[in-house]
């Protein structure tokens, strides 16, 4: 009967969609099994991203299956796999081999009609390289494949900063100038665009290298030299496949040409890129070329401040263009940014207001999109979520109508963000999958990192352990690709907090001395790794890593905390509450540590310290304090 009612909603599940199809483990050849089912789970993944096909899940699958007395393991023929999609009930199914020869592999996967055991459609995949890139992004394409489709190519460049070749003052301009048209050719569509902050890290190295490092094909450089009142000014951009020059321009614009110049830049860019936009990119912000160089420089000052100082300097000049061009949103939207990072989310608030107002009664849905994720922002930062997600989603919907994909990745990224808070982790997971897919279609490997890891947080917080695994390690491998150290770590110190919940300790340990290899001074991770050993009863062990956690971090309550557990453990009291109180001392509202300190007294001919420590446990709600002193006949 059971059976019965699970065949029967997997029919009724499968007969809505308007495409049912299943996925059988592909055969793995010179490949471990446990591999080509790794491979195969991808493609499962992949094309149900696709939304082509209702794909069953390989968990009902393989009920049906079992209860069947069916295996699908060594299942390769047409005959074999039609045989499994008659049981399962669909109308197509998907199988294959993955082989392996010298360093290439090769997938062969074909959809055969379950009614008819006709192949429909018959794709062979070769890729060259590393099993795990196969994993990453050769399955995508295989499933894009299956389904008619091809990867969309979508140019990526390196925009480098403009090089001034004038006076040391005339900074601003060509770093000013740079950093805009960054952010407008980003922002144009289908194209992939490195960031500033990403080009800067990077420092003076050649082109290739830099192409190499961002994962880009295109880089842009150029000069810009103000003699007088004239701008000196060139680009060119490189293809480092080719390695050629693809385009290349020389002239000069006079100082009142000044706010035309990054359009005509960005429309060159794209123009030879072949991208497509439906924005005007070209358009100038402001016809007041005074007004302009107030903004640049202000930008310029803010960017590169110090101090307070600075910050208000910026201020001063972003008034300053806005009190000559009082539509000059740009200005606008940045002095904004400048009170809501000092925390000033009202004044922020109030300008951010009356941007969104004015762009929309003058029709700048760029300027609308901004001024509503800026809004956005205010009310996520000041803990009202409703209202946060109000703004995102109304930003998001500008993203889409502009066209503007890396927009509607960071839209996706932020309603997601809301939805986790909120405790909606379905929710969470859909806008998470979504930015990922934007993020994905751009080759954005770092945007790709950051999305796998918030969609690893999610499962990690649903308690499925494994999924979490699964999104973090990917997570990670984007970041060892990257040689990013930060995100590297921040993965290896989630995927360890997912072993020890498992209680895997040896393998936490491991993931510890990872993130210590590539930063020796990480005291949470020597912290983590003592409490590791010590829950696997190596207290020597324990005692010595919170010692060093304890050497880097001296001012951290819960290590001296540690310490006096392992020590507690050991017997050693006079120890224990030595540690005990030092942690006391650095943060008084632990109740659990004065609980401790209470039971170390114990026997030791100070009944009155003991008791008020019990006394102070329990005010701060103490379970067992207060138990204790019930049972004793004291009150607190």
């Amino acid at each position: 009967m059971r059976r019965f009612i699970i065949i029967s909603l997997l029919l009724t599940i499968v007969a809505i969609a308007q495409t049912p199809i299943a996925i059988i483990d592909f055969e793995g050849k010179e490949i471990s099994q446990s591999e080509a089912s790794a491979l195969t789970d991808r493609l499962r993944n992949e094309l149900i991203n696709n939304g082509h096909y209702k794909v069953v899940e390989r968990d009902m699958m393989e009920e049906i299956l079992q209860e069947q007395g069916f295996q699908q393991s060594g299942c390769t023929s047409n005959e074999c796999i039609v045989e499994v999609g008659r049981l399962i009930g669909v109308e197509k199914i998907v199988g294959g081999s993955i082989s392996k020869v010298g360093n290439l592999y090769s997938v062969s996967a074909r959809i055969v009609s379950v009614e008819t055991g006709e192949v429909l459609k018959a794709v062979s995949y070769d890729h060259g390289g590393k099993l795990s890139d196969l994993l990453k992004t050769g399955m995508k394409d295989v499933a894009l494949e299956l389904v008619g489709q091809k990867r969309v190519k979508v140019p990526s460049v390196a925009i480098i900063p403009l090089n001034n070749k004038g006076e040391k003052v005339d900074d601003f301009y060509a770093w000013g100038i740079s950093a805009d048209l960054i952010s407008d050719v980003s922002g144009a569509g289908l194209i992939r665009v490195a960031s500033l902050r990403q080009i800067e890290e990077l420092g003076d190295i050649p082109i290739e290298e830099i192409a190499r490092k961002l994962f880009v094909r295109y880089v842009a450089t150029g000069t810009l030299w103000k003699i007088e009142n004239v701008f000196q000014l060139s680009l060119e951009l490189y293809d480092t496949k080719e390695s050629k020059v693809i385009w290349s321009d020389r002239w000069q614009e006079e100082w009142e040409n000044l706010p035309s110049i990054k359009g005509k830049l960005a429309e060159n860019i794209l123009n030879t890129l072949n991208v497509t936009t439906t924005q005007e990119v070209a358009k100038a912000p402001t016809i007041n070329t005074e007004a302009y160089e107030f903004y640049l420089k202000g930008k310029y000052r803010y960017e590169k401040r110090e101090n307070m100082e600075d910050t208000e300097i910026a201020r001063g000049l972003f008034r300053k263009a806005i009190e000559l061009d009082d539509n000059l949103i740009a200005a606008k939207n940045l002095l904004g940014g400048t009170y809501s990072e000092t925390g000033d989310y009202d004044k922020a608030m109030e300008i951010y207001t009356f941007v969104l107002k004015q762009a929309d009664e003058s029709g700048d849905k760029s300027g609308i999109g901004d001024a509503l994720n800026n809004i956005g922002i205010i009310y996520d930062q000041k803990g009202d979520y409703d209202k946060a997600l109000d703004y995102y989603t109304r930003s998001l919907d500008i993203a889409e109508e502009l066209g503007d994909k890396r927009g509607i990745g960071k839209s996706l990224n932020n309603i997601g963000i809301i939805y986790r808070v909120k405790g909606d982790y379905d929710k969470a997971l859909d806008y998470y999958t979504r930015s990922l897919a934007i993020k994905e279609e751009l080759g954005d490997k770092s945007g790709m990192g950051a999305s796998l890891n918030n969609i690893g947080l999610i499962y990690d917080q649903k308690g499925d352990y494994d999924k979490a695994l699964d999104y973090y390690t990917r997570s990670l491998d984007i970041a060892e690709e990257l040689g990013d150290k930060r995100v590297m770590i921040e993965n290896l110190t989630s995927i360890e907090k997912i072993y020890f919940d498992k209680g895997d300790y040896t393998k936490s340990i491991q993931m510890n001395e990872k993130a210590i290899e590539l930063h020796p001074d990480y005291a949470a991770a020597y912290s983590r790794m003592g409490y590791a050993y010590e829950l696997q009863g190596n207290l020597t062990k324990a005692i010595k890593y919170y010692q060093k956690a304890i050497e880097l971090n001296p001012e951290n309550a819960f290590f001296y905390d540690n310490m006096g557990n392992a020590y507690y453990d050991l017997g050693e009291r006079t120890k224990a509450e030595k540690y005990y109180q030092k942690a006391i001392e650095l943060k008084p509202d632990l109740p659990e540590t004065i609980f401790n300190q209470a039971l170390t007294t114990e026997g030791k001919n100070r009944r009155f310290m003991e008791i008020r420590l019990y006394k102070e446990a329990a005010r701060l709600g103490h379970q067992g304090a207060q138990d204790w002193l019930k049972k004793n006949g004291y009150d607190w």
